[in-house]
């Protein structure tokens, strides 16, 4: 009866010790990329910047604005 009761409490106490080392890496963990579908210059382009700003500073993650005129057809 011991045996059956010490097995189980050393086969529990390693289920629950396996799942610590599992853990989510940061994100983003890249450099973010916003593309905005018009010519650089606009208003668009302005308003993606100064949101690409303030979203780097906030993240902590670099934030590249690309311009890519044609890019919001279907």
């Amino acid at each position: 009866m011991f045996d059956k009761l010490l097995m189980a409490s050393l086969l529990a106490g390693t289920a629950l010790l396996g799942p610590g080392g599992a853990h989510a890496a940061g994100y983003p963990e890249k450099t973010i990329r916003l593309v905005v579908p018009y010519a650089p210059g606009g208003a668009s382009d302005i308003l993606a910047r100064v949101l690409a700003q303030k979203l780097s500073d906030s993240l902590g993650q670099q934030m590249i604005v690309d311009n890519k005129p044609g890019a919001g057809g279907t």
